[in-house]
């Protein structure tokens, strides 16, 4: 049998270079889906209402199954009641992002415990108070396909405005301790907030 032809040190070195060609089309057609996108941050609206509850649904669907996101009535009672402080992130018209927020009175103590229903009214915000000192963020809803793109970000941003035209004090954010369950049995929430802070665990909405 004839010994197999030894490749070529032209044709060794072709193969890294076009896996390095592809590695840069991918990335330049990545960048310029990203610049064909149209972002925009805006105010909800009532014509959004079914958006809304699909994006809840697809955000956390274990709790939405358990019945404990955002539902129509709910968010039907957060544009009633204080319109300005419900937000969305559109990308080329879809809403992939959005938050909750409303106006409470905390005064000179304002980060006392407290309980997310309790300070959101059973998540109806009817305490919402237009003469408080505090804008408090209830929520941040992100679809899946949609995270780590900065998008909770321009959320945030959003609410630093809206304190700041209302001359508010602070802004207080409340959330779960998503993941935490997976810890439970080995630390405590205060120390796995630590760890999530410091980097060492990843929690979905902390």
């Amino acid at each position: 049998m004839p010994a197999s032809r030894p490749k070529s040190k032209s044709a060794e070195k072709k193969s890294p270079g076009r896996k390095s060609a592809d590695k840069k089309g991918s990335a330049k057609k990545s960048a310029d889906k990203k610049k064909r996108e149209r972002v925009v941050v805006r105010r909800a609206t009532f014509n959004d209402l079914d958006a809304l509850v699909e994006l809840n649904v697809s955000a956390y669907p274990n709790l939405a199954e358990d019945g404990v996101v955002w539902n129509r009535r709910n968010l039907e009672a957060h544009l009633r009641t204080f319109p300005e402080g419900q937000g969305v992130v559109e990308i080329n018209g879809q809403i992939v992002a959005s938050c909750s927020s409303l106006i409470v009175s905390l005064g000179r103590n304002p980060y006392r415990d407290h309980t997310w229903s309790g300070i959101t009214d059973g998540g109806m915000f009817y305490n919402h108070d237009p003469y408080g000192d505090t804008l408090y963020g209830a929520d941040v809803n992100v679809h899946p396909k949609f995270r780590s793109r900065g998008l909770a970000g321009k959320l945030y941003q959003f609410r630093r405005e809206l304190c700041q035209s209302l001359n508010l004090k602070r802004i207080v954010l409340g959330g779960r301790l998503f993941n935490y369950h997976e810890y439970a049995d080995r630390m405590s929430a205060d120390e796995y907030a630590r760890k999530v802070e410091a980097g060492e665990y990843r929690d979905l909405v902390l």
